[in-house]
């Protein structure tokens, strides 16, 4: 029993406390709600039947309240309300039980704002609706949609009570919808900010940094506003510093303290926003203080999305390369033999690729050597000509510049002894000799490329008697035989083929080893025979519709047993050194593999070899 008692004692005892406390918080905040609102009333125009101003703190102060401390504090917002306002329409109406009606309905309508308010953000957006620029939007319109309630309401029961005219309807709902939801956009978005931050911490570098902002600031206020200067939409680089550095907290007192210093300066009848009517002006303060307060609002929550999106990109590139980690570790055990295997393969496959490489290469750089050299000798044979002869022409124009225009005897005597004439006419034939030597150049190079074709697609369409061309091109150096007494003729007869598409480079590689082979027969007969070394190439397109080149040799010929084995892989009836037995192994490969075409061999003993190439037109 005794202790049952005690309990009941405790318990009542914490209800009483409760009651208590949430006591003092209603009349804390009517008496908050009344000084903030008479301080609104400072800014009021005396337009009966009451008070109308632009400036109307309490609602961002009732919304603050009821998120920070629930519904249970509306009655507060209901008190305050009417303490604030039911004096003003005494004094318009003489009549206390009819104001105390209209305070009681406008105070309901206060109460009904900060109620759905709340209500709303909780709805739409979130407890503290900052972090996201599309709960800004929500904000809005709930600052605009809530006030709108709560003005019908007051201005409803006025008209209907008599103290207020039908006709004024449309002027009041204007004016106290500005000053209501400007007010919550520019004044509540800080009290919320305070308590969602109430525990931060700043470093005595910060706290000197936003000193030195608010002197900034305020010197620039002074000038904008007291000075009256036309500047006002540079207080907006300010906003930005703040907002950048300090975050949600930085942007709403940013806010706060520019719209103060704004309002001060429009009080005093100083800044941009004078006009001729006071309402007027402070109308234009209040949009200013509305886009101020937005665009910061949008650009603080846009810097705190993006700052979220690192964060948790950088969380999940943290778990994926775990993964990966983890992913790799497992792999690398199970694929270790695997791996092993491969690389002795490819090392095998790498020696037998750079054996023909270099052995294509060899041949290549030989052609390429051959055909630059004497041009790239040619142009820098004249070179020391062309440098001696133009310092004594421009040795020259200078005299004749400088003893113009009179012609003196030391002109007359260098002119003597220079000879302009014949310099000027031996210039021209040497500038013409490099001319022709770069171009030869050019063209070389330009041959080079349509051979290798390494900065072209692998598979395009291209001219296949082009290539053939460029093929003969690098190998012009080999079809000249015995120390230049012999020359391998070369007759072509080429058809008409269109553009084919192909792997281009490789065709060429294909072109290549079979005319060094055709080359190789041919050189084999200036020894043994009086026939003259020919080759020929012969293109058509056939009725089905497939690509035909022929390269043919009046050498010895292939005999039949080795005819069998021309495409297999490492087989060479060259000497040991001369070649490795893959030039026509990887050319077959290209031809029908690559192409789904036909790489054949005809040739007869002692007459000579033929090469086929079909590959189709349109593949």
């Amino acid at each position: 029993m005794f202790i049952a008692k005690n309990l009941s004692t405790k318990h009542r005892a914490y209800n009483l406390s409760d009651l208590i406390k949430q006591f003092t918080i209603i009349l804390t905040l009517a008496a908050i709600y009344y000084g903030v609102g008479k301080l609104g009333l400072l800014l009021a125009l005396p337009i009966p039947p009451g008070n109308v101003t632009v400036v109307w703190l309490p609602s961002a102060v009732a919304l603050a309240a009821v998120v920070w401390f629930g519904y249970g504090v509306l009655p507060g917002i209901w008190l305050g309300d009417i303490l604030v306002n039911t004096p003003g329409y005494i004094e318009t109406s003489h009549h206390l039980a009819l104001s105390l009606t209209v305070g009681s309905i406008t105070a309901i309508g206060a109460s009904l704002e900060a109620f759905l308010g709340v209500w709303l953000l909780y709805k739409l957006a979130n407890k503290y609706p900052f972090n996201h620029a599309q709960d800004i939007c929500k904000f809005i319109f709930i600052a605009i949609t809530c006030p709108a309630i709560n003005i019908i309401i007051a201005l409803t029961g006025m008209c209907l009570l008599g103290i207020a005219k039908w006709v004024d309807f449309l002027p009041f709902f204007y004016n106290g919808l500005v000053g209501n939801s400007v007010s919550l956009i520019v004044f509540a978005p800080l009290l919320l900010t305070c308590y969602q931050y109430r525990n931060i911490k700043f470093t005595l570098q910060q706290l000197c940094e936003v000193m030195l902002w608010v002197v900034t600031l305020l010197a620039f206020g002074y000038i904008a506003f007291g000075l009256g200067y036309p500047v006002e939409y540079l207080f907006i680089p300010f906003l930005l510093w703040i907002t950048f550095r300090f975050g949600h907290l930085g942007a709403t007192t940013g806010v706060v303290i520019v719209s103060g210093i704004a309002l001060w300066g429009t009080i005093l009848g100083k800044g941009p926003f004078i006009r001729e009517s006071f309402h007027e002006s402070l109308l234009l303060l209040q949009s200013f203080m509305g886009v101020a307060a937005v665009t910061t609002l949008t650009l603080v929550s846009v810097l705190e999305e993006r700052i979220a999106s690192q964060r948790e990109l950088a969380t999940v590139n943290e778990e994926l390369e775990n993964r990966v980690q983890l992913r790799t570790t497992a792999l690398t055990e199970a694929l270790q033999q695997l791996e092993e295997t491969l690389l002795r393969l490819k090392q095998t496959q790498s020696q037998l690729i750079q054996a023909e490489k270099m052995s294509s290469l060899g041949q290549l750089v030989a052609g390429i050597a051959h055909e630059i050299n004497n041009p790239v000798n040619f142009i820098y044979g004249n070179l020391t000509y062309v440098r001696d002869y133009s310092n004594n022409l421009l040795h020259l124009t200078q005299l004749y510049q400088q003893y113009y225009p009179n012609t003196l005897p030391q002109i007359q005597e260098q002119i003597d002894e220079t000879d302009p004439n014949f310099i000027a006419q031996d210039l021209i034939k040497i500038i013409d000799s490099m001319q022709i030597g770069t171009q030869r150049i050019r063209e070389i190079v330009l041959l080079l490329r349509n051979f290798s074709r390494l900065d072209e697609a692998e598979f395009k369409e291209v001219d296949i008697h082009e290539g053939l061309e460029s093929t003969l091109m690098l190998l012009q150096h080999r079809l000249t035989l015995n120390d230049n007494s012999l020359h391998i003729n070369i007759i072509k007869e080429y058809g008409t083929l269109p553009l084919v598409n192909c792997y281009a480079s490789e065709l060429n590689q294909v072109f290549l080893n079979i005319l060094n082979n055709a080359i190789d027969a041919v050189s084999d007969i200036t020894n043994k025979s009086t026939k003259q070394p020919t080759i020929w190439i012969y293109t058509q397109l056939t009725e089905l519709n497939q690509i035909m080149i022929s390269i043919s040799d009046n050498g010895n010929g292939i005999p039949l047993d080795i005819q069998t084995k021309l495409f297999d892989p490492f087989f060479t009836t060259k000497a040991v050194g001369q070649g490795t037995g893959l030039g026509l192994f990887v050319s077959y490969q290209i031809i029908v593999s690559k192409h789904g075409g036909q790489l054949l061999c005809d040739s007869t003993l002692g007459y000579g070899t033929k090469f086929i190439i079909q590959i189709p037109a349109c593949p």
